[in-house]
């Protein structure tokens, strides 16, 4: 994705979505996938700023609600913030 110059929130979206949709892990999925995000967006010097209760709860819509990629590019498109 970054080859073909993707923005980093649609590579950081498709990673957290493909990480807890499909459960690759025994468990913490959701964590697991919130910070290969985190780690997505920390190379372009970029982080997710929201509070704690708004993450867990995007989080936990991918699997309670659907939430599609889309979305969640949306969602981190609007809470991403430089880092330092």
């Amino acid at each position: 994705m970054a080859a073909r110059r993707d923005r980093p929130e649609r590579i950081a979206a498709s990673a957290l979505h493909f990480i807890v949709a499909e459960h690759p892990f025994w468990d913490a999925n959701h964590r697991t996938g919130f910070h290969a995000a985190q780690v997505i967006l920390q190379l372009f010097a970029r982080r997710i700023g929201a509070p704690r209760d708004e993450v867990e709860g995007t989080v936990r819509a991918i699997d309670a609600a659907g939430l599609d990629v889309r979305a969640l590019e949306k969602w981190i498109q609007s809470r991403a913030v430089p880092t330092g």
